[in-house]
């Protein structure tokens, strides 16, 4: 898919708060930090926990399970920039906030073991 869908109204997502939306098949939230909007998969990475059911305060939020915290505005988990949580292009046009389904940043491939670490 490489259009944009549109998937709520800015007015719909509360301020410094986030919206659970539904974006064809895929579970999404959406961010609002200050005056932009952000969105990822509607999923922690780390054990598929919803985090439209989390802690959200700032840029950051925390997945209730484990308390992983993720950077809303690029995708990274605070404790290794190497993890990321799959994020969406976003853009806001007056009052309609669109997603595009394909990923931001592709995930980065963790680099396989030296030889000195095997």
């Amino acid at each position: 898919m490489d259009d944009f869908i549109r998937v709520a109204s800015l007015a719909d997502i509360p301020a410094d708060g986030m919206l659970p939306v539904r974006v064809e098949k895929e579970d999404v939230v959406l961010y609002k930090v200050k005056d932009q909007v952000f969105a990822s998969r509607d999923f922690c990475p780390h054990a598929g926990y919803p985090l439209s059911k989390s802690y959200f305060r700032g840029k950051y939020v925390r997945c209730s399970l484990h308390s992983w915290e993720f950077d809303v505005t690029n995708g990274e988990y605070t404790h290794n920039p190497h993890i990321r949580m799959r994020c969406y292009p976003v853009k806001v046009e007056g009052d309609d906030v669109y997603v595009m389904l394909v990923p931001l940043m592709p995930r980065p491939k963790t680099p396989p073991p030296s030889r000195d670490e095997a």
